[in-house]
């Protein structure tokens, strides 16, 4: 029975993770986080309604949030780096990339009203980005083995 017939989401998901993926799904990540560090640090009460959710976030929930936000962003760059680069090498520079742009977000956010960098903030990206290239990692690994050892 081949991959396909036993486990076909599995294998289509295999089959998803090792081709390789536009830089743009990356990027684009890395502007809709830039969108969220430019939303001023006090929000009035009459904002627009998808402003709301930071008053409605406490501040710590809102810092834990950097932990999957750059998991999310380190997966994506660890993805794009998997077909050119070896897997250290494609590891390393994902983690080089999402925690470079971590540490220049804490920076930028020094200029928007409100707002201030924070190395705890830069603890919890590099956090998230080791994570997010643990989870890439392990979903490769567990689906490699799953679909071989359906089609073997």
């Amino acid at each position: 029975m081949n991959t396909q017939q036993h486990h076909p989401v599995l294998a289509q998901l295999h089959t998803w993770l090792n081709q390789q993926p536009s830089v743009l799904w990356p990027v684009l990540y890395m502007l809709a986080i830039f969108g969220l560090s430019s939303v001023p640090g006090v929000i009035p009460e009459d904002a627009a309604a998808p402003y709301q959710i930071f008053n409605w976030v406490p501040p710590a929930i809102q810092n834990l949030l950097h932990i999957p936000v750059y998991a999310g962003l380190a997966f994506l760059w660890r993805w794009y780096w998997a077909v050119p680069l070896r897997p250290l090498a494609a590891t390393l520079m994902a983690l080089l990339i999402t925690i470079s742009y971590g540490v220049f977000d804490e920076w930028y956010q020094l200029f928007v009203p409100g707002r201030y960098a924070s190395l705890t903030d830069v603890l919890f990206n590099s956090i998230g980005a080791g994570l997010g290239v643990l989870a890439y990692s392990w979903i490769n690994r567990t689906l490699y083995t799953k679909t071989s050892t359906a089609s073997g």
